[in-house]
């Protein structure tokens, strides 16, 4: 695995205190063939509950379907439905009869209420009888509402999951529809190192199906653990990311988890650095990394250590500098996922004002850095102004607060580009329906503004204030 750091400012002043950003980046150094893959131990666990009746039924299937239809032939699979109790629908077994495994799924019909604990313990317990050290042993858990039976306290769920953990029994869990809790979905995902996903609309299923796979099939390191050292007089301000971390000191010790190798993994630092009485290059801080990886069919702890050098110069050398925008746009975007959380926080203790003002003030702050020249960071902007207005409104309804929970988690836990400010309602520029002809469609026109050309909607109806992006396949 390849690590490398980034630093939001190569260079700082002479006896100045300094403050930047330091992002470290972890990347697979070699394609992970799907053949060559290691051996998956899945447990897919769906709510049957009567509010999964109908369509998202059909679609929470067809997506499980989809997911065992892409298993290698010797993958360990099980199912467990739940409603008011727990059944194990199909008991672990290797993946090589795919029609088998898909008849069997294709028969869950909706039944009752919502035992969430009974059926992910019940998954838990068939990943644990087939577990061993070279597979990734991991529970899918969907579900579309509160829990309401068997064991319902939040507190006592996140415990769980993280025994779980321990084990070496990792939880992803996924929120279909918006009657779920999202708080406690991330809570479980937090606790067990698995990943969480929103599942908003039907067709969502089969997207986060995909991607979970298309992850758990590219794992190149696991248990990622990083603990940064500062030398001298240096501070670890802050860290960005919502990763569990422990302080040692003046160290902090960092999991990140799993690595994929078709995602990197990044972890966001604010470094304090005191004023410097020599110019020259300056050591900040000692990266030591550790995580378990495949050679030659073991597995194999690894550690690695790297030093952040910086350089000191003058003042005059440090205003011509430039700051590195990737590193500005990343920290932005962080900075951005917390300021949602806080909000949300304060509109639910009915700070429904002062959660708006919070958005607010980063948009101000932001487009005082003219950082909303950066595209991806307008889109940022757009949304906290929409989400602001909502707010103050106190129409920040359920579909709204878990697309904002989402949205946050996916920016301080991944580093995807299609999980980035996934959402249907945060604005009507939102998502706009590809059509085949003109009539009927949507016009949009192109211009240039600030030397970046932008796409804007000009159809009546429609906010043209809003960017218009186009996804590419």
């Amino acid at each position: 695995m390849k690590a490398n750091y980034s630093l939001s400012h190569s260079l700082i002043a002479i006896d100045t205190q300094t403050t930047l950003d330091l992002i470290l980046n972890f990347n697979a150094e070699e394609q992970v063939q799907v053949s060559n893959r290691r051996s998956l131990n899945l447990s897919l666990v769906i709510d049957r509950s009567g509010s999964m009746a109908g369509q998202p039924l059909r679609y929470a299937i067809k997506a499980a379907q989809k997911l065992v239809e892409s298993l290698n032939p010797d993958d360990i699979v099980s199912v467990v439905i739940y409603d008011d109790t727990a059944e194990t629908i199909l008991p672990p077994q290797t993946a090589a009869d795919k029609a088998k495994i898909s008849t069997q799924i294709s028969r869950i019909k909706a039944g009752g209420c919502t035992n969430l604990s009974g059926g992910w313990l019940m998954g838990c317990k068939c990943v644990k009888s087939q577990k061993t050290e070279e597979r990734l042993n991991r529970v899918l858990l969907l579900t579309d509402g509160k829990a309401n039976r068997g064991t319902t306290n939040p507190q006592a769920l996140t415990k769980t999951a993280k025994q779980q953990a321990e084990q070496g029994i990792i939880t992803t869990t996924l929120g279909f529809g918006t009657n779920f809790n999202e708080d406690l979905l991330i809570d479980i995902a937090d606790a067990a190192g698995g990943n969480f996903y929103f599942i908003q609309s039907p067709d969502d299923a089969v997207d986060v199906y995909r991607i979970e796979l298309e992850s758990l099939a590219s794992v190149v390191a696991e248990n990622l653990t990083v603990t940064l050292r500062p030398e001298g007089s240096v501070q670890i301000s802050e860290v960005l990311n919502k990763y569990q971390s422990t302080t040692r000191g003046k160290a902090s010790e960092i999991l990140l988890g799993d690595v994929y190798q078709v995602e990197a993994k990044q972890l966001a630092l604010q470094l304090l650095i005191p004023p410097q009485k020599n110019s020259g290059p300056l050591t900040i801080a000692t990266i030591e990394y550790q995580y378990q990886t495949t050679i030659d069919d073991n597995i194999q702890q690894v550690s690695e250590q790297i030093p952040v050098v910086i350089t000191v110069g003058s003042a005059e050398e440090a205003s011509r500098t430039e700051a590195d925008m990737s590193v500005v746009e990343k920290t932005s975007q962080l900075r951005i996922a917390r300021l949602k959380n806080e909000a949300i926080a304060m509109a639910d203790r009915g700070q429904y004002k002062e959660a708006a003002e919070v958005l607010r003030s980063q948009v101000d702050e932001l487009k005082s850095k003219l950082l909303n020249e950066i595209f991806e960071v307008a889109e940022e902007i757009a949304q906290l102004e929409y989400y602001a207005q909502r707010i103050e409104n106190r129409k920040l309804d359920s579909a709204s607060r878990k697309e904002m929970r989402d949205q946050s988690y996916q920016t301080l836990n991944r580093s995807r580009d299609d999980l980035k400010l996934r959402g249907s309602t945060a604005g009507n520029a939102d998502s706009l329906e590809a059509v085949s002809t003109a009539e009927g469609g949507v016009l949009v026109k192109c211009f240039r503004e600030g030397g970046k050309l932008r796409v804007r909607v000009i159809s009546e109806g429609y906010n043209s204030e809003f960017n218009v992006q186009f996804p590419f396949y």
